[in-house]
């Protein structure tokens, strides 16, 4: 059974596009039988297991889907490795001596109905010591040491696994029971258990670029989404995230929309195929929402303001405000600048037609019946809330900017694009929308084929054999892939037409050409070599390949001229080559 792993940082109850991209590739693996889906995290706490319980009972993950830290899923690996005893940490003498110092201890213990289990030890007031149990084994505790450190102990099936030392300054140092060794830097403490996690016959998808680190030296499947933490406002890549990703070793890069594919091979050194798979929203049952249904304006996002301009949005409504009787502006989410958006809805004197109604869990019921949404971004990945706005037929006002809303706003018809801090322009694309509103309407749903669910399922599907196929390539260049029909046509559909930026860069050109040869596509690839060609001419060794392939397809409408350039550029190999080939002599003219 293939193992699909996806890694986070640290779980939380909110979260955005990314966060729900992760799950919802989570839910599609956990449909298939043949697949386990596991999300891997940082964090070795109960408070991670517990939001991770909620998750589920909310039903934004599936019940088949598995939650490991790093470290449960590193001992995984290791059930016949002999692990280092606790005692011969290098804290352990320090720890010990603050627990079992003379004093007044006394004992706390509290139990949860959850599987929770606490357990607190204090000499006098101070609190010494706090022992977390899960299901009756002890999970974590965190030592308190003198100068302002903690020292976090891990376990695993009860048995100490790690260590972690923190100070006011972070983390400081930590123990590894797998070689009893000390590491001082924390990407290197994780690389190492990294390499424990038993990922043969699996695939590792990584979001972003931040957890790229824990992947760097994996021998295994791997895949990089990439969403668009890696850019600022303005569209520059940061010098870190670019050198991390034209360095990362992976087999396949994915992000959500074909105008961030193409900006992709333009702006950076990319050493491997892209393919686009964009995001999705189901469709929900039942018939659109009649017209008079609709009354209000909203938004739908979370409340953080360097990236989510809303307060502009509250700006441009106060000035219409007036020309629109009954509608009222409704902002649901919430975050850090909740308190900002109060405050100015106070000084504007709207609070009357624009309210903060704090968090959703179901937007769509939102746009259903909403006049129109806006969503004012700085950047996006893709804008799922945009997308899902689209769907229940709501008509979205957004920021024209990289990458969902410039792929899925058609102004004039399902929306409109402003410029980032156009109030005026803003404020009249809300009025004008209202007041057409059923011509948006009509337009706002339609077109979206591509971003369904079935869709959606197919492009995660074609994903895992394109990296199967991608990782085996990187090994055997000889590989017998053996692909079907029907994962050539969706191999195809997936990476799309070869790009000229592509045919620029030898190390990718070749890939490519190595996969479509693996598919037997030898007309595409004869193709893209006279494009690459064209481009960058190639040496003797692959014009004598590409005189081959052309006469294997019986495309004698170029040999001439590739055998013309070879006897020009390389008059003995073109001898030698000819002798060899005596049914080319008849093509000379």
């Amino acid at each position: 059974m293939p193992n699909i792993f996806c890694y986070f940082s640290q779980l939380g109850l909110g979260g955005g596009g990314k966060v729900n991209a992760v799950f919802q590739r989570l839910n599609i693996f956990s449909k298939n039988n043949d697949m386990q889906p596991f999300l891997v995290g940082l964090k070795h706490s109960i408070k991670q297991k517990l939001i991770f319980q909620e998750l589920q009972d909310q039903g934004r993950i599936a019940p088949r889907v598995k939650y490991l830290s790093l470290y449960e899923a590193a001992a995984s690996g290791l059930k016949n490795h002999p692990l280092a005893d606790i005692c011969n940490s290098p804290f352990w003498a320090l720890s010990s001596k603050i627990c079992n110092a003379k004093g007044n201890k006394t004992k706390r213990s509290s139990k949860k109905s959850n599987g929770k289990h606490i357990e607190e030890i204090y000499n006098g007031r101070t609190l010494i010591k706090r022992s977390h149990f899960w299901n009756g084994q002890l999970f974590n505790d965190v030592t308190h040491l003198p100068n302002n450190q903690k020292l976090f102990t891990y376990f695993v099936d009860g048995t100490a696994f790690a260590q972690e030392l923190f100070d006011d300054k972070g983390f400081r140092s930590g123990w590894s029971a797998i070689n009893n060794k000390q590491f001082f830097a924390h990407h290197n403490f994780y690389r190492h258990f990294m390499k424990s996690v038993p990922l043969d016959d699996s695939i590792s998808f990584v979001d972003g670029i931040t957890l790229s680190f824990l992947l760097r030296d994996i021998a295994a499947p791997k895949v990089l989404f990439l969403h668009a933490d890696h850019r600022s406002p303005d569209g520059v890549t940061n010098p870190r995230a670019r050198r991390l990703i034209e360095d990362f070793e992976c087999d396949l890069i994915v992000t959500a929309t074909e105008r961030h594919r193409k900006l992709l091979y333009r702006d950076l050194d990319i050493q491997r195929p892209i393919a686009v798979l964009p995001h999705f929203v189901r469709r929900p049952p039942g018939p659109r929402p009649k017209q008079q249904a609709r009354r209000d304006i909203c938004t739908v996002s979370r409340l953080d303001l360097d990236g989510k301009p809303i307060g502009e949005s509250i700006r441009a409504f106060d000035l219409i405000k007036d020309q629109l009787p009954g509608v009222n502006y409704l902002i649901y989410g919430s975050g850090s600048g909740e308190k900002k958006l109060a405050d100015l809805i106070k000084t504007l004197g709207c609070g009357d037609r624009v309210k903060l109604k704090g968090y959703t869990p179901k937007p769509m019921t939102i746009f259903g019946k909403s006049l129109l949404s806006v969503y004012p971004t700085l950047t996006e990945g893709f804008g799922l809330a945009i997308l899902e706005s689209l769907i229940k037929g709501c008509p979205c006002i957004t920021y024209d900017v990289d990458f969902g809303p410039r792929e899925l706003i058609k102004a004039g018809q399902n929306g409109e694009l402003i410029t980032p801090g156009d109030v005026e322009d803003l404020s009249r694309k809300m009025l004008s929308v209202v007041q057409n509103n059923a011509a948006y309407c009509d337009q706002a749903s339609k077109g979206l084929e591509k971003y369904s669910y079935a869709a959606h399922a197919e492009n995660y599907a074609t994903t895992v054999v394109a990296c199967d196929i991608l990782y085996r390539l990187k090994r055997d260049k000889a590989a017998v892939l053996g692909t079907t029909k029907s994962d050539t046509r969706k191999l195809r559909a997936l990476f799309g037409s070869v790009p000229d930026t592509a045919l620029q860069n030898d190390k990718l050109s070749a890939i490519y050409a190595r996969l479509l040869t693996s598919l037997g596509e030898k007309e595409p690839l004869l193709d893209m070599m006279v494009k690459r060609h064209e481009a960058k001419p190639y040496s003797h060794k692959t014009l004598k390949r590409m005189i081959l392939l052309s006469h294997d397809l019986q495309r004698h409408d170029i040999i001439p001229d590739l055998q013309d350039e070879l006897k020009t550029k390389y008059p003995n190999q073109y001898m030698v080559f000819m002798r060899k080939n005596p049914t080319l002599q008849h093509l000379r003219p």
